[in-house]
């Protein structure tokens, strides 16, 4: 009896998983074919806009609407008590369809765009710019990268493995610049839109030179503190910090 009530108890909470993955119409029009302006019911409250479908092979009779065909999702606020990477302001336009899991990914043609203005174009498959296509990014200090998305998802200007380029990726909000070696950056600079790191790299980390801050202090630390995996290096007098304020 009592496996049989752990196992009602976790069909419940499941469906209600489900549930919390739909969306509630907000469009004046009520939603005509399930297209329109919807905002999800979790507590995220994303604004999505343009079609939604229900996955195929998947039924239990509750309204599981999900994004699918060509739609424009703004990210809202993170819910308390959860983490995902996307954050608040940010906005993906373009197509979607399902993974093999039946959720709703990027798929096709696309633009991602973060709050501070980096803009990424692609062809998407399953979240991820597809290996082999054409893509771009715009970052908001003017910076222009085209090229063709590797196997990781890299997107390289110039020769990045053993020469002078510049490289980036789908997501995340940097670039490299400068001389690489066996596909790291040895000697340029590192871009975000909290710092900029210019001098010597080794494994891709800044080894001597200088971190020059473009955000406030204690945005600046703590986004050094994200991109960077070893935090011990800067109290080294090989790196100097400029701060802006």
């Amino acid at each position: 009896m009592k496996s049989i009530l752990f196992i009602f108890v976790l069909l419940i909470s499941f469906l209600a998983s489900c549930r919390s993955l739909s969306y509630k119409c907000i469009s004046e029009d009520g939603c005509p074919n399930n297209k329109g302006k919807y905002i999800s019911r979790d507590g995220h409250k994303d604004i999505y806009e343009g079609q939604l479908a229900v996955p195929p092979g998947f039924n239990f009779e509750i309204d599981r609407l999900l994004p699918h065909g060509f739609g424009k999702m703004t990210y809202g606020p993170q819910s308390p008590g959860t983490y995902r990477i996307r954050e608040e302001g940010e906005v993906y336009e373009g197509f979607w369809d399902w993974n093999q899991f039946k959720f709703p990914r990027f798929y096709g043609k696309g633009t991602y765009t973060w709050k501070n203005g980096t803009i990424t174009e692609a062809e998407w498959y399953d979240d991820s710019a597809l290996a082999g296509s054409l893509g771009k990014r715009k970052f908001p200090d003017g910076t222009v990268i085209t090229g063709i998305w590797d196997k990781k998802s890299y997107l390289c200007s110039g020769d990045c493995t053993n020469g002078t380029g510049i490289k980036t990726a789908d997501m995340g909000e940097w670039y490299s610049k400068g001389k690489f070696v066996e596909g790291n950056l040895s000697e340029g600079l590192k871009y975000t839109p909290y710092f900029v790191e210019e001098g010597k790299f080794s494994q891709n980390q800044l080894s001597s030179g200088t971190i020059t801050c473009t955000s406030n202090k204690d945005t600046c630390v703590r986004y050094i503190k994200f991109y960077s995996f070893n935090t011990n290096k800067f109290s080294s007098n090989q790196i100097k910090i400029i701060y802006k304020d």
